[in-house]
């Protein structure tokens, strides 16, 4: 008699185990699949344990989360640089950006994606986009932000994209 209710509970651990995180990583394939940097979408997306049941508003939350980390990352080395350069235009002007997406964009869209305003969460981050754009391209080719601004703008661009799916 034990070994039939042992088969049961295991069979039903292995449901609780592996299904969710099965249907978890279903959608993070089937989302990031259909958006630009799949690859850069699937590798945040399942480096964070609250996609596990999440849904598209869910990865949508945790994409512009990311935007955040990686905006405030780029400020700070802005802020460094700034420190070195007090009067650099480009760097000013970074800063600007930097601080309009962590205090405006992101918190914004973070508002839009919960308030299911899928088109202000796209604009937000197609913004944030155009903003680290914009600090790249004021240091003509000689930017010491380079990397930086490109994770921010692949990842806002990831973020607008799931946003759209809303």
């Amino acid at each position: 008699m034990k070994k039939p209710i042992s088969l049961v509970v295991l069979i039903f651990l292995i449901q609780i185990v592996f299904i969710p995180t099965s249907r978890c990583n279903d959608l993070v394939n089937e989302t990031c699949k259909k958006i630009p940097r799949p690859n850069i979408c699937i590798s945040i997306l399942e480096a964070d344990p609250r996609t596990e049941g999440s849904d598209i508003d869910g990865l949508a939350t945790i994409m512009v989360g990311e935007v955040e980390r990686r905006a405030s990352d780029t400020l700070s080395k802005v802020n460094v640089l700034l420190r070195q350069k007090p009067r650099d235009k480009p760097l000013n002007d970074c800063h600007n950006n930097y601080v309009a997406i962590t205090r405006d964009d992101v918190p914004q869209a973070s508002g839009a994606i919960d308030a299911g305003d899928s088109g202000k969460a796209v604009q937000l981050m197609n913004d944030a986009v155009g903003m680290a754009d914009s600090c790249e391209g004021g240091f003509k080719g000689h930017s010491p932000l380079t990397s930086a601004n490109n994770g921010v703008k692949d990842v806002s661009s990831v973020a607008a994209a799931i946003s759209r799916m809303i």
